[in-house]
């Protein structure tokens, strides 16, 4: 069987503006725009594709607080300055940036302005 890997999905509950905050606070552009059938739109960055759609339109009724079986797991040179990119767009530091000695790397996470967690790590594996 041949698969790969496409995108990570984030289903939103504010459609655009989920999508403007993605493409601010990650500095994504948009790949791809589905308009008809549903809502899907693509976005973009060197090693790093993100689609988001509307939940309600799929039948997902999302709870009032999130709790993420799937987390966006991102990694950057820098932790301190995207954790004060997220907040600075809206959203919240869940904790970071910290560093680990035994993994002898900075992390972090954060939410977006719809609860989802991402979390940032410096280290590539």
């Amino acid at each position: 069987m041949d698969a790969r890997f496409l995108c990570t999905v984030v289903l939103a509950r504010d459609y655009r503006k989920l999508i403007a905050w993605y493409r601010k606070t990650l500095q994504m552009k948009i790949r791809r725009v589905v308009t008809e059938g549903y809502d899907w739109t693509e976005l973009e960055r060197p090693g790093l594709r993100i689609g988001i759609t509307k939940a309600k339109q799929i039948g997902v009724k999302l709870p009032r607080k999130r709790s993420n079986a799937v987390v966006l797991h991102l990694v950057t040179k820098d932790v301190k300055g995207l954790l004060r990119r997220a907040k600075a767009c809206g959203g919240k530091v869940a904790f970071g940036p910290t560093w680990d000695p035994k993994g002898k790397y900075w992390c972090g996470a954060f939410h977006d302005i719809e609860g989802n967690d991402v979390w940032v790590i410096d280290l590539e594996w």
